[in-house]
């Protein structure tokens, strides 16, 4: 198949005019199509075509060497009726409003987690364990299970460590001093804190679960995951608004009340909403005024979300607009 020609941004307005998408002022489209580019803004107008029906495709062989289907859905070129261009900005910027608060939450949870962790084997006095350098401690480590996991996450540590040219390296560096934890810690990025948490012993989980008031580690391995992988989304600047994530939350159906939180049956474990519900059962623990603020700011975000052909609550996980007394304690 021969690759698309190239357009120019007055041939792709007349390109979506065509297609039957709503475009009252060229200009502006134009400005809009040379500040974020056609393909991009595609991703946000992709729901409002017409569609003809399903099938499944294979996406990938994941990592637990299993066959992962994904429904997806088969569209026509051509728009339903009432797709406004400038309703289609209107859900970019509403999905970029969205990364942000995500962003924002998210920090406050990496942070927490490196804290806690650095703190748990700083000193460990319960256990009578003093791990300055528990980063290179094979003893706190699942290693039956982890075994290559921890032998390339040694590397990579190293590797990182070698590039870094923060002061507070360079001056254990400098002075032939070793690194304690709660120093290189800081180093850490959301991945490499959720990577290491899920290759300690489960009696290490525990102590470090317990400051959340959660009872299952392997919740908390699953749901740090999946929020790196959203915290990436953000960081990348990919759309997250109706993005279905291909990783669930662990027990989410169990831990949460779906009647309370009023999240949509299926696959609100893959949804943003559940990320949202999540995201907040932290701020709750770690910080609860900020996560009564954050979640007002996100509830009155989403109920905002631009009225376009098929971009409905369902794609976010939800069955209608927030209530935030859902969230009250």
């Amino acid at each position: 198949m021969p690759v698309k020609p190239y357009k120019t941004y007055q041939q792709q307005v007349d390109l979506l005019k065509a297609k039957g998408m709503i475009i009252l002022d060229e200009a502006y489209a134009i400005e809009k199509l040379t500040q974020i580019n056609y393909y991009r803004l595609s991703g946000f107008w992709h729901t409002c075509k017409k569609s003809i029906g399903y099938y499944e495709e294979i996406v990938y062989i994941n990592k637990y060497n299993k066959t992962v289907k994904k429904r997806i859905e088969k569209k026509l070129e051509e728009f339903e009726d009432n797709t406004n261009f400038n309703s289609i900005i209107e859900l970019y910027e509403f999905d970029k409003n969205l990364r942000l608060l995500m962003l924002d939450a998210i920090e406050i949870i990496e942070i927490f987690m490196r804290s806690i962790i650095a703190y748990s084997f700083g000193y460990n006095g319960h256990a009578k364990i003093d791990t300055p350098l528990a980063y290179k401690d094979s003893n706190l480590i699942d290693i039956n299970n982890f075994k290559d996991k921890w032998d390339n996450f040694q590397v990579k540590h190293q590797e990182k460590l070698d590039e870094c040219v923060e002061d507070f390296i360079l001056s254990h560096k400098y002075n032939n001093k070793d690194i304690p934890f709660w120093v290189v810690i800081e180093i850490w990025d959301f991945g490499t804190i959720s990577n290491y948490y899920e290759m300690l012993k489960t009696i290490h989980k525990n102590r470090i679960c317990k400051q959340l008031d959660i009872n299952n580690p392997a919740m908390l391995t699953s749901w740090l995951r999946e929020l790196n992988k959203l915290r990436n989304r953000c960081a990348h600047h990919a759309r997250i608004w109706n993005h279905y994530n291909t990783g669930a939350l662990l027990d989410f159906n169990n831990f949460f009340d779906k009647q309370k939180l009023n999240y949509a049956a299926i696959d609100a474990d893959q949804r943003l909403y559940g990320f949202i519900c999540v995201i907040n059962f932290f701020l709750s623990k770690i910080c609860p005024e900020k996560s009564s603020i954050w979640i007002k700011k996100v509830t009155d975000l989403i109920n905002t979300k631009p009225n376009l052909p098929n971009c409905n609550f369902y794609s976010m996980g939800i069955e209608q607009e927030l209530d935030i007394s859902a969230f009250a304690s």
